[in-house]
This record gives C-alpha cells, sequence and structure tokens, in this order.
C-alpha cells in the first residue's frame, strides 16, 4: 500500500502462500488487546510458578504483578510493551491481532507459519501497517 494509505490508517498487504493478507494497524482496539494479552501472561507466569514458591513468595508475587496491571505498567506505548515486542512470542501476537482484525479466520498456527517462512516481510507490513517507513531513518522504534 501506498503513502497515502498508510497516512488514512487503512494498514498494509502482504501475500503468503498465494493469499493477500491486510493487517490492520494499531487501533485503540488492538492496543486494548494486547495489554490485556500481555497482564493476563504476567498473572499467569506467576501462577506457574507457584509450586516453586512458598505461601508467602507466591502472595507477594502476585501482589506486585497486580499492582503493575493496577499501574497500567502494560499500557501500550509504554517501555514494557516496547520490550516485550523483542520476544517473537509477543510480536507474533500483536501480528495475529492485526491480522485477525480484518481476517478472523486467521489462526496462530497460520502466523506461526507466516513467520517462520516469511519474517522480514511480516515485519517490513507490520511497520508499514502503522505508518512507519521502513526505511526512514527518523523513525522512532
Amino acid at each position: 500500500m501506498g503513502q497515502i494509505a498508510n497516512a488514512l490508517g487503512t494498514g498494509s498487504e502482504f501475500v503468503f502462500n498465494d493469499k493477500t493478507y491486510r493487517l490492520s494497524p494499531w487501533s485503540f482496539k488492538i492496543q486494548g488487546q494486547f495489554e490485556v494479552y500481555l497482564e493476563r501472561e504476567a498473572v499467569s507466569s506467576v501462577q506457574r510458578m507457584r509450586d516453586l514458591l512458598s505461601v508467602e513468595e507466591y502472595k507477594d508475587q502476585l501482589s506486585k504483578s497486580l499492582e503493575k496491571v493496577a499501574a497500567g505498567v502494560y499500557s501500550f506505548g509504554s517501555e514494557t510493551v516496547a520490550t516485550s515486542l523483542q520476544s517473537l512470542k509477543h510480536l507474533k501476537k500483536l501480528l495475529l491481532l492485526q491480522l485477525q482484525d480484518l481476517q478472523p479466520d486467521v489462526t496462530a498456527d497460520l502466523v506461526d507459519t507466516m513467520c517462520k517462512a516469511k519474517l522480514e516481510e511480516v515485519m517490513q507490513a507490520m511497520t508499514l501497517a502503522n505508518g512507519i517507513e521502513a526505511n526512514d531513518p527518523n523513525k522512532q522504534a
């Protein structure tokens, strides 16, 4: 898609296995869904560690996780979100949300396959979907 489409927030496209997929820009809906995903991941990670922690340690870690959620640590645009996107797992989740917004039938397995086969193209499409020129030296991370 061209610069005008990107400026209007219409997203971007890329072809995978002879099918064109459209990525939605990071709308407030997608941002909110990603924030909730990260919040749940934080709390779930503490819950998974329950067997390894004493009762007091577990309560303390769970309390700290919930305090972070309440404080907005996982809000889109935060340093925590930026750091999370350095993980392929979380990047795939954001890509899934962007694709499902326009193609509800897209699955996590398909996103995994896309990333394994064409990660660079997927990353470029994600960048373009949000109106950021991939080769712009002045772009912000």
